[in-house]
């Protein structure tokens, strides 16, 4: 930082609509005296849910495409979690099951 001081760097992402709420909220409860703007964009992929059949149990999987290509497919956590305190096993074997 300036003069060899240390800093502390904060980004915060929101909407346009909350900008200036939000900038008088940092520069109120900081020692900043200036702000930076950068509008950023985001793609996503299309989403799903399914569910699949473990021989532990039904677990929600999340599955991510591109075009008609599936990217990735990962099972719900909070699912496994689950799963895995009721039928008294470790979780990385329940996650194991689906090549996690």
């Amino acid at each position: 930082m300036k003069k060899g001081r240390p800093g502390i760097k904060l980004s915060v992402l929101c909407n346009e609509d909350k900008k200036e709420a939000l900038c008088e909220i940092i520069l109120k409860e900081t020692t900043s005296i200036g702000l930076r703007f950068y509008k950023a964009q985001r793609k996503i992929l299309q989403r799903e849910i399914a569910s699949r059949d473990t021989k532990y149990g039904r677990v929600r999987v999340k599955k991510s495409r591109l075009g008609d290509t599936i990217q990735k497919a990962l099972p719900e956590y909070e699912d496994c979690r689950k799963i895995a305190e009721k039928s008294n096993v470790p979780l990385w074997e329940l996650l194991r099951t689906f090549g996690s």
